[in-house]
């Protein structure tokens, strides 16, 4: 999967910056909660990162999708690969038992003031499931 070039990462930011606040469509809202639901399976581990069979498409569409319609889960895949090429996460192959990992990189920063601490309190719990 090649990953964006700066000039486009900051248009990526930017067009997803401006989604946030006035949104034409569901996708950036399905990047936003992927990466959250990335980041409440993650987040406790000393290398933040979590199995990929935790979290692929098929198990996180219904939380991705709540209230957008119909779950597709190649849209969610998107999303998540979306979020590997600005960089946000990335896949690792864990050493022990070869098993693959995504592993959270960086926050994302496009989001409005007071989302982050939204999203974290809402999927922190609705993915105790999936562990």
């Amino acid at each position: 999967m090649r990953k964006y070039g700066s000039d486009q990462l900051e248009d990526k930011r930017a067009y997803y910056a401006q989604q946030r606040i006035k949104p034409t469509g569901k996708f950036t809202e399905m990047i936003v909660r992927s990466y959250y639901i990335i980041w409440a399976l993650a987040h406790t581990n000393p290398d933040k990162e979590c199995f990929t069979s935790q979290s692929n498409e098929h198990k996180i569409k219904d939380l991705v999708y709540q209230d957008l319609g119909d779950p597709v889960a190649s849209v969610v895949a998107d999303a998540r690969n979306e979020l590997v090429k600005m960089y946000y996460v990335r896949y690792v192959k864990d050493d022990e038992d070869n098993r693959w990992k995504i592993r959270l990189e960086k926050p994302l920063d496009f989001l409005q003031p007071g989302e982050d601490l939204a999203y974290r309190t809402k999927y922190e719990k609705a993915v105790k499931h999936l562990r």
